[in-house]
């Protein structure tokens, strides 16, 4: 038995863990670091590390005068805040200490507690906008990769809640404050004060509403965002928005134990058994708050009976026979596009706007014509066509060469093109576009939130705050929009900082894209170049490519009464239907 005992593995009281690990074969020497040494990189205010190491010094040589050693900070007395951190600086040599130094700056606050310092919550606001912080652990990833302190997770998210609700706060300010600025230059443009102000107006759902169509029971969509967008300056503000969030990390956890949450400041504020797809309640919502501010609204947009003949048309599109997802039936509707908004400004600069009934007759003609037209035929085209006359005719630059007049539907694809038709120059297509905008500013401001809150993450109680700071993006330009948040956030910008100049190189570039876009000259050299893209891809496709469905495959056999597949109308439960 003693021998048993003195072979076996001596029990451990108090086992440690092991120094050896995987990743040790790939990491540096270090024989030259001390046991005591800092080790990596830190991120230090400038003159705040430089005074403490002076003061301890001059510390040191006072008391120590006959010690010629430099201080050195020491990795056991190191004190970690997030990102920064408070060094006690030592001497190898005559043992001296001085007490712990703050190597950064906090943010001033009224009464007892911790104080935040300013490069933490610096750190929040860059990050609410940065598609890199999808979450917390992406950060830390990036912190560890450029080995600088790693902050812990429960410390980003607490100071994540922090900002954004921060946020919200100078994101209503800043609207409001921009509506006045709309208030001004529409009393210079010579409006009543009254008169109701043209806008646009976009949702953005965090997952596509078709995605449970037909399929298991489940909400389409967990949150979506409506913004309504001025078209009285020529920027476009965002004057108001409105956010519907079914979830709550908080709720969801007890009540999937069966318990009552307890009192919170709950993410949620609709029911999840609402349907989420009514945009009819965020135009409500965003009315009311505008009315608040004395404001008229007038949107130009999608209204619902569009948006579900455009959600019928699309799911009878999506097709499961090869033919209907051909690369000509894409061609031909990329082209069917360009020329329905043809037809459409034609009829406005001819007709002029005031001619509601004269533009409805035009472009029911033109819906006639059309269908002749794709085939080759244009007698219909000289009487009924406004884009499509001798000697000038369409083009159809969307469409392969070969196929160009060349493209003859049959009754039921007739049917199928001219509902696709009514959609945009139907009577009330016409009606809820009279007044010829779109929603391009409003679609932009949905791809700018999209950087801010990605949808592969589900947001709980940070998703207004970004929501809020990627609004705020989008009306001040990105350099000043940062510049007014570190404002908001109790850590201004010094005048004399490096940042400041770049974030006005920043601003000066935006603003010169912006007008770059929207130059004549820069339009048709875009066309062009979209042009000659497509008769590249024409070219190189008439040499042949390899198809999977060229390869020979062994039959199976065929089946006397091949089944049918049931057509999914996506009407199975009432929240999947908005």
């Amino acid at each position: 038995m003693d021998i048993i005992r003195e072979s076996r593995r001596p029990i451990l009281l108090r086992p440690q863990k092991s120094d050896s690990s995987e990743m040790n074969q790939y990491l540096g020497d270090g024989s030259a670091e001390g046991a005591d040494d800092v080790v990596g990189y830190r991120i230090w205010q400038a003159t705040a590390a430089v005074r403490a190491w002076a003061k301890a010094q001059r510390d040191h040589d006072k008391r120590r005068p006959t010690c010629p050693e430099l201080v050195r900070a020491s990795a056991r007395e190191e004190k970690t805040m997030g990102l920064v951190t408070a060094e006690k600086l030592v001497c190898d040599r005559c043992g001296y200490g001085s007490s712990s130094q703050k190597f950064y700056d906090e943010i001033k606050r009224d009464g007892p507690g911790g104080r935040t310092p300013v490069i933490n919550m610096a750190a929040q606001l860059a990050l609410a906008d940065c598609p890199m912080a999808v979450s917390s652990s992406g950060f830390r990833q990036m912190m560890a990769t450029m080995d600088l302190p790693v902050p812990s997770e429960p410390a980003l998210q607490n100071l994540a809640n922090k900002y954004s609700d921060i946020m919200e706060e100078e994101n209503e300010k800043n609207i409001k404050r921009w509506i006045q600025v709309m208030k001004r230059v529409k009393a210079l443009k010579g409006y009543k004060p009254d008169s109701p102000i043209r806008g646009q107006a976009d949702t953005r759902y965090h997952t596509p509403l078709g995605n449970l169509s037909g399929r298991k029971p489940g909400q389409p969509s967990d949150s979506n965002d409506a913004t309504f967008v001025e078209e009285v300056t020529t920027r476009n503000k965002v004057i108001a928005y409105h956010l519907k969030v079914k979830t709550c990390r908080l709720c969801t956890i007890y009540r999937g134990h069966g318990l009552e949450p307890p009192p919170h400041k709950c993410s949620a504020n609709t029911l999840p058994q609402a349907p989420i797809g009514n945009e009819e309640e965020s135009g409500e919502k965003m009315a009311r708050d505008l009315l608040e501010s004395n404001v008229r609204a007038s949107a130009s947009g999608l209204g619902s009976h569009h948006r579900w003949r455009q959600s019928n048309f699309q799911r009878d599109g999506q097709g499961a026979k090869a033919e209907s997802r051909s690369r000509v039936k894409h061609r031909f509707a990329n082209d069917l596009v360009q020329r329905l908004n043809a037809e459409h400004e034609a009829a406005l600069a001819q007709l002029g706007m005031r001619t509601r009934h004269g533009v409805e007759r035009a472009m029911d003609k033109a819906m006639q014509a059309i269908p002749h037209c794709y085939a080759g035929n244009h007698d219909w085209c000289l009487e009924y066509s406004l884009v499509c006359r001798h000697p000038s005719r369409w083009r159809f630059h969307k469409i392969n060469a070969e196929a160009r007049g060349q493209i003859n539907p049959n009754p039921s694809d007739c049917k199928l093109l001219r509902g696709a038709m009514e959609m945009r120059l139907g009577k009330k297509a016409l009606e809820l576009t009279r007044h010829f905008a779109n929603t391009n500013k409003a679609e932009s401001v949905n791809r700018q939130i999209s950087k801010s809150a990605p949808k592969n993450i589900t947001h709980f109680h940070t998703l207004a705050g970004r929501l809020a700071s990627a609004l705020h993006s989008s009306n001040n330009g990105t350099g000043h929009s940062v510049v007014m948040k570190r404002l908001a956030a109790g850590i201004p910008l010094s005048p004399k900082s490096k940042a400041v100049r770049v974030l006005e190189k920043m601003r000066e570039r935006q603003d010169y894209k912006r007008s770059y876009k929207k130059e004549p000259a820069n339009k048709k050299r875009e066309n062009a170049n979209i042009m000659e893209k497509f008769e590249v891809y024409d070219e190189c496709r008439e040499r042949g490519t390899y198809k999977s469905a060229e390869v020979a495959k062994p039959s199976k056999g065929t089946r006397e009464s091949p089944r049918k597949r049931a057509r999914e109308d996506g009407t199975d439960h009432g929240y999947s239907r908005g």
